[in-house]
Formats: structure tokens, sequence, C-alpha cells
């Protein structure tokens, strides 16, 4: 009895024996084809896709394959050609597309590859796909709604020395100290926000002065967020007003300010409507010298809303120095550029004040920007 219970212990372990050889045999063999598997030669972890003329975006990958293969993906704004695929010898092109990321963030996905005959040989693709910077750039700024056209400035990311080191008595302590800023690239309106671009998204005109290719006035900050709020709606983009630093930087030329101390010349009657040459009336946009970027009327004409809450010691205080956005409360929002019916010293580019957000006035408009 015992010498049979021996025989049956041993023809058991010779058993585990042999199925532990045959497991590790075939994990051998199986690591072997998946480090060998044509199907996922050379594929790349990551890929990001890039931004087109026409307003798409677009990626490829290179399958090198003799079997059959599929993908998988769940992500509703990313097209892949073909979706699977039969044996073939050589190199195959799937292409990845979509349409431009209006977001105002990268949008990411993971894609699973697979040999449909043997479904563990697969790798994992992540598609990621950046905010749409370059169709901006590519479209030269120029956007249509509802028929009517209007045109964004790119400016280039610099470093600027922001506030005023004049000591002339029109110059007030909230210009001061000044500090060094970075701001990074974004556009900006060519021309503040007309009343006939206003028109066509709001479906109505606020201002007392009227004309098509006049500034809009008239309008609260709150206004400015409504209309932004519906005009992004409108073009699936991410439109805002500019911040408090945007804004200056713009107002100075960017990378090509000449040091002036209006936007765009010494000589303010050059680049801008005040008390002295307005006849004390508001003016259409692009009737005067625009300044070194190519930006009109940002001095004079008509004050506009920035995004920043507004306080006066924020120079002072702040230790916001690359793409600062002003406080984080207040009672007042930024208003900058000066206006038509005062003297010349409202329109420098460093001068600021602050408004009631809820305030609408004959001499307070808007410029549109919006991020790269």
């Amino acid at each position: 009895m015992e010498r049979l219970d021996m025989n049956c212990w041993r023809r058991a372990l010779n058993f585990g024996i042999l199925l532990c050889c045959l497991m590790i045999t075939v994990a051998c063999s199986k690591e072997d084809d998946e480090e060998s598997d044509p199907l996922l030669e050379a594929l790349p972890g990551e890929l990001t896709l890039t931004d087109n003329e026409d307003g798409s975006a677009s990626g490829f990958i290179t399958l090198n394959t003799n079997r059959r293969w599929k993908i998988y993906g769940n992500a509703d704004w990313l097209k892949v050609t073909p979706m699977n695929g039969e044996p073939a010898e050589g190199e195959q092109i799937i292409t990845l597309s979509a349409p431009i990321n209006k977001s105002r963030d990268i949008r990411k996905t993971v894609l699973t590859i697979e040999d449909a005959d043997f479904q563990w040989r697969r790798r994992f693709l992540e598609v990621s796909q950046n905010p749409g910077g370059l169709y901006i750039e590519k479209k030269n700024g120029v956007f249509t709604v509802n028929g009517v056209t209007f045109k964004l400035i790119k400016v280039p990311k610099g470093t600027f020395t922001m506030g005023s080191k004049s000591t002339d008595d029109t110059v007030e302590e909230n210009e001061r100290p000044t500090r060094m800023v970075t701001i990074s690239d974004f556009c900006i309106g060519e021309t503040e926000v007309t009343q006939q671009l206003w028109q066509a998204v709001m479906g109505s005109n606020p201002s007392k002065t009227v004309g098509e290719n006049l500034p809009v006035v008239n309008v609260s900050w709150n206004d400015c967020q409504d209309f932004i709020s519906k005009l992004n709606e409108m073009t699936g983009l991410w439109f805002r007003l500019p911040t408090e630093a945007e804004w200056e930087y713009a107002a100075r030329g960017g990378q090509r300010s000449q040091g002036f101390v209006y936007a765009g010349s010494n000589t303010l009657s050059e680049v801008g409507w005040f008390t002295s040459n307005s006849n004390n009336s508001l003016h259409e946009v692009k009737q005067l010298q625009p300044n070194e970027l190519g930006i009109y009327d940002m001095s004079g004409n008509v004050w506009e809303w920035c995004q920043d809450w507004f306080s006066a010691s924020y120079y002072q205080t702040s230790e916001e120095f690359n793409d600062p956005v002003g406080p984080s409360k207040g009672f007042m929002r930024v208003i900058r550029g000066g206006r038509y019916n005062w003297l010349g010293y409202d329109c420098r580019v460093a001068r600021r004040e602050g408004e009631n957000p809820q305030r609408n006035d004959v001499v307070i408009g808007l410029r549109l920007a919006i991020p790269l």
C-alpha cells in the first residue's frame, strides 16, 4: 500500500514538473512572439497631432504587419483610418485626424492596437492635441461672425517694464513702482470692438452715438462678459478681455517697442483721439496711425475694459511677474487707454484707472484678446 502511494506521489510530481516546464515554454514563446511581432514593430508610445492649413489636425503611424489587426478607441473627436486591416506585406499607414481643437485645454485619448488573432499582443498609443493656436495664426487672425469680419494681431511673448518711470506730476502713484513682467504669446484686437460686430453677436447696439465702424460704447464690464460668452458659443473659440499686463505690453509695441509715451508715437495726435483733435466726439476706428505691432487706437478714443480687478497698490504689493492676472478680488475693474474728451496724459500707455464693472459710459468700450 505504501509502495502504491509512493508511485502515485511520484507520478503527480512528474506531471507537475512537466506542466511547469510546458507553461514556461509557452510563456517564453509568447514573449518571443510579442517581441518579434511585426504588428508592434517600431510603434511609438505617444503622438501629438499637427495643425493644418485647412483648420484640421492630423498625424499618422506606420504598421509593419503580416497579420490581421484592430484599433480600439473611444474619443469622439478623433478619427482613425482604417480602424482594422488585413495581412499585408511591408508598411501600412494609419491616419489619425481631428477637427481643430477650439478648447482651452490639451485633449488626450489612448488607442489600443491589437493583433486580431492573438488579442494578448497589443500596444497602447497616447494621442494628444494642443489648443488650436496655430489655427488662429494660419487664419492670420481674421474671423467672420454673421457677415462681420474682424482681426486680431499676434503679440509674441516677451518681457517688458510695466508702469511709469516718469516723475511728471500727471503720473499717478498707482503706476509705480515699475516692474519687469513676462507675457506669453497671445492675440489682441486690431481695433476696439466695433458697433457692427457687437450688433452681429448680440442683435442690438447699446451705443448712444451710432455708427457701424465706431467703437461700441455704453457697455459695462458685465455686458462685455455676456458679449464674449455669446461670441465664443458662435465661434467655438475662447475670446476674452486682455489682462491689464497684456494690454500694456501690446500698447507699448511688444518686442518691437520703441519706447513711446503713447501707443505708437510720442505725438498723441498722430495715434489717438483726445480733447485737442477729437472735436469732442467719438471717431471711427483705424483713422490714425497704428503702433509698432499694427494695432490701432490704444491711446485715446475710448477707455477699454481689461479682465483684471483694479487695485491702486497692486504694483507695490504683487509678486506676479509671469502673465499676471491682477488681484483675486476687488470692487472695480481696470480700464486702459484714455478717451476722446479728456487731456493727453490720460492716453499714456502706462495710465491705469478702475471703474465699477456695472457702469456703462459713452467713453468706455472693449478690445478682444485670445491666448495662443
